[in-house]
C-alpha cells in the first residue's frame, strides 16, 4: 500500500469517527429534549390541573352532602304558644290539668327558672298515666332536667306495676326523648296525636 492509499484510509476513518460523534450528539440532544425540565414541569402542571379539578368536584360533593344532611339532623325550634294550643285541641283535656311552675316542681323537682319555655299537661291524679311534658332548657340544665324526668318515670313505672298493673303497659309505651336542649316526655294512649301537634308547632 502506497502513501496516498494510507492517507485516503486515514481520512475515511476520521470521517467515520466524526459521523459517529455527530450521531451520538444528536441522540443525546433528542434524549435531552424528551426529558427536559420544561417538559417535566409542563407534564406536572397538566397532572396538577387534573387533580385540582378532581379535588374541587370531591369537595363540592362533600359540601352538598352535609348541607342536605343538616336539614334532617338540625334541631327544630318549637313555637310554645301554638304548641300548647295544638296539644289542647288534640287530647281529651278532661283527663288533664295545665301544669304550672309549682306543679312542675312538685312532680319533677324541676326549677322553671332554668327553662327557656315549657308546656306541661299534667295528670289530674296520681293514678293516671297520661301526662305530656315538653321542655326547652337553658344551657347547662338539660342533663339535670333529663335526669329528674327519668327519675319520675322510673318511679311511676314501679308504682303502677305494684298498685295498678292494668296501667303498667300504658306507661311502658311512653316516649322519652332528649334532642339538643329540648326534652320530650309523652305518656298518652294515642301518642301520634301528640306528635302531630308537636309537628304543627315547629317554626
Amino acid at each position: 500500500m502506497n502513501k496516498k492509499d494510507n492517507e485516503n484510509t486515514s481520512t475515511n476513518i476520521e470521517q467515520t469517527a466524526r459521523l459517529r460523534i455527530v450521531k451520538v450528539d444528536d441522540d443525546k440532544e433528542t434524549t435531552s429534549k424528551k426529558t427536559s425540565p420544561k417538559r417535566i414541569i409542563k407534564r406536572s402542571y397538566k397532572m396538577s390541573d387534573s387533580y385540582k379539578k378532581k379535588y374541587a368536584i370531591l369537595f363540592l360533593s362533600v359540601f352538598l352532602f352535609f348541607v342536605f344532611a343538616y336539614q334532617f339532623v338540625k334541631i327544630k325550634e318549637v313555637n310554645f304558644d301554638s304548641l300548647a294550643s295544638n296539644i289542647r285541641n288534640s287530647v281529651q283535656m278532661s283527663d288533664f290539668n295545665i301544669g304550672d311552675d309549682q306543679i312542675l316542681r312538685r312532680n319533677y323537682e324541676i326549677d322553671a327558672n332554668q327553662l327557656e319555655n315549657y308546656v306541661y299537661i299534667a295528670p289530674k291524679s296520681n293514678m293516671q298515666v297520661n301526662e305530656i311534658l315538653i321542655l326547652k332548657c337553658k344551657p347547662g340544665y338539660v342533663d339535670t332536667a333529663y335526669g329528674l324526668i327519668k327519675k319520675r318515670f322510673e318511679k311511676q313505672k314501679s308504682n303502677f306495676k305494684t298498685y295498678a298493673p292494668e296501667l303498667y303497659n300504658d306507661i311502658l309505651s311512653a316516649e322519652f326523648v332528649k334532642n339538643g336542649n329540648y326534652i320530650y316526655f309523652i305518656s298518652y294512649g294515642d301518642i301520634n296525636k301528640v306528635k302531630n301537634a308537636i309537628e304543627q308547632s315547629y317554626k
